[in-house]
């Protein structure tokens, strides 16, 4: 059995179910090369396919999510709109819809500039005349042309709800097959919820709660704009800010948001002072707060909240196996103070548990309704294309001058790493989701916080309060991370305390004011190379992690082969990238001359 999910919405994506594994998922953005791209994912469905060994060999098509907003596709609305542009959204469409009752108004006539009648398939965005009737028809639309784009009948293309396929994907990630486990979602809005609370017995999955009053995600969504910040994508920079919040003004903002909602038992609640909206009530409400004090407010709500409703669910239930997804199970720091809760006895978060995942939720649901008796079908985030071969950039590399060494030991790489290079490494298959796990990953030594202020300046671009993460040996997790409960993160899933050994050793990679850190655990079968390197590092430094941040330049995505990375090493101020068997060095790097006393 060979099933492709589909997931055509923010952050488009394509995952292949052969059997009971998945064997592929991958954005369409790492194809196109647009950021966050929610376009139709045809690159990444023709490369499942390839994968699959053709159309012929499909036997069905998983769609994610039951709703679709017409004009959000005609607008490209994920990736085009800029912080202006919905700052402009909520005075011409948001507040004559919620103030004035207006229903009558169209995005594309507010954004005309950005009504895109190019994009695949062009013979359905091009028929001018037709946008009123497709704001109705467009859900089965969609089906029609996804179905087409692969060559199956309408019969072999079904679409799951949005909530299910969050549920499915992060508990068939995880370990918890063998009995009880309550597998919970929470997110900005999918398909009329934003909460649910699955139950899992080792047979099977069902929904024990669903609401539509939960607004955490959504009220992060929206006081990210509030900050100056892109909304469904820079909610993590409010993240980071949060730590530096402290006093009055956070208990202040605190106690607002608390007046909004309110948990009654396993249930979500509107709260006494509920706003209409979510941009102009708390605009007016935060005025003349620090910004810092906004976020660290709206973050500590989001964590007590979090852990109220999450320990009443499992009092209730009485299931201490917990996984969470959906977008706000992205919020590491929320997620961590989960992981440590003393009513938790297994816990566990997928990796990129957001709507790009839930491709993987929606073959994954069929699967399941088909029969299939489904274990740990998400074995590793490995899911996307190879590097490519070095020749590719070998001569390119050798003819400007760049040092070139073929077969590099570890060795090798490490002496670059203490004498302060930057390395960025490009091997093997393309690592799934919004973190890099090692295979598309920019490698550093963590040990001083220098490095920091290097790496923004010549790749990253980084607001000046974004910390990094690490990636650590398993090996050293328990020396690390303050880690009660022995929960694993091995995709950057879960904000820890350090201990005093784990931020000395890790000082760079760590957030400077809390000295939290978003470590990957890493295990030798997930990833030998990556393990080996760390286990040399080890070896001559006495420390077992490095510094991991995403091989990218600033506002483009992950690359995915190594001429991408070339071009990135080539266009920044990076010292080294290395491929499967091929290590370059800048011709200008002060870290070339390390290469002359390896023997």
């Amino acid at each position: 059995m060979k099933i492709i999910g589909f997931h055509w919405d923010h952050l488009s994506s394509v995952a292949l179910l052969q059997g009971r594994e998945i064997t592929a998922c991958v954005a369409e953005e790492r194809f196109s090369g647009v950021k966050n791209d929610c376009c139709f994912p045809w690159h990444a469905a023709n490369y499942c396919v390839e994968l699959a060994g053709g159309v012929d060999a499909i036997d069905g098509v998983a769609i994610a999510t039951l709703e679709r907003t017409y004009e959000l596709y005609l607008l490209k609305y994920y990736n085009n709109f800029t912080v202006a542009d919905f700052v402009k959204e909520q005075h011409e469409y948001s507040k004559p819809w919620f103030f004035e009752g207006r229903r009558d108004i169209r995005r594309w006539n507010i954004f005309p500039d950005y009504v895109n009648r190019t994009q695949y398939p062009q013979d359905y965005w091009s028929v001018i005349g037709n946008d009123e009737r497709r704001m109705n028809s467009f859900k089965t639309d969609a089906e029609v042309l996804v179905g087409k784009h692969f060559g199956l009948p309408p019969e072999k293309v079904r679409r799951f709800d949005h909530h299910s396929c969050h549920a499915r994907y992060s508990l068939h990630a995880s370990d918890f097959q063998d009995g009880p486990v309550l597998v919970l979602t929470v997110d900005g809005q999918g398909d009329g919820a934003n909460a649910t609370a699955f139950l899992g017995d080792g047979a099977g999955l069902r929904k024990m709660y669903s609401t539509p009053d939960c607004t955490l995600g959504r009220y992060y969504r929206f006081i990210t704009l509030l900050l100056g910040m892109r909304p469904l994508e820079h909610e993590y920079k409010v993240m980071g800010l949060a730590p530096y919040g402290k006093g009055r003004d956070v208990d202040r903002v605190l106690s607002i948001l608390q007046g909004t909602l309110t948990v009654d038992g396993i249930k979500f609640l509107p709260g006494p002072n509920k706003p209409l909206e979510s941009y102009f009530s708390f605009r007016d409400l935060f005025e003349g707060i620090r910004m810092d004090h906004v976020a660290a407010g709206l973050q500590l709500w989001v964590e007590l909240t979090l852990e109220q409703w999450i320990g009443n669910v499992v009092k209730h239930f009485d299931v201490d196996s917990v996984v969470v997804g959906g977008g706000v199970s992205m919020n590491v720091k929320a997620m961590g103070r989960i992981a440590q809760q003393p009513w938790i006895r297994r816990f566990f978060v997928a990796g990129s548990s957001s709507d790009e995942s839930n491709a993987m939720g929606a073959a994954l649901c069929l699967a399941a309704e088909q029969g299939t008796h489904l274990g740990k079908a998400v074995t590793s985030l490995y899911l996307g294309p190879p590097a490519g071969a070095r020749d590719a950039i070998l001569a390119r590399a050798r003819a400007e001058g760049h040092t070139v060494v073929l077969d590099p030991s570890d060795a090798v790489i490490v002496s670059l790493l203490l004498a302060g290079a930057v390395v960025g490494r490009c091997v093997g298959r393309m690592e799934f989701g919004q973190r890099a796990l090692g295979n598309r990953s920019i490698l550093a030594d963590p040990i001083n916080p220098e490095i920091i202020p290097r790496i923004n300046a010549m790749i990253k671009n980084r607001d000046f309060w974004m910390p990094f993460a690490p990636v650590i040996l398993d090996s050293c997790a328990g020396r690390y991370l303050k880690n009660h409960n022995g929960i694993d993160s091995p995709h950057m899933t879960i904000g820890f305390e350090t201990t005093p050994e784990g931020y000395a050793d890790l000082k760079a990679a760590c957030h400077p004011a809390d000295r939290t850190t978003r470590a990957q655990i890493l295990r030798r079968e997930q990833n030998p190379p990556l393990y080996g390197l760390l286990e040399e590092f080890q070896r001559r430094t006495g420390r077992g992690g490095l510094l991991n941040t995403s091989f990218n330049l600033h506002g483009s995505p992950i690359v995915r082969t190594v001429e991408q990375a070339y071009d990135v090493f080539v266009k920044s101020g990076m010292d080294a990238v290395l491929t499967d068997t091929l290590l370059i060095v800048k011709a200008s790097s002060p870290t070339r001359d390390i290469l002359s006393c390896q023997s």
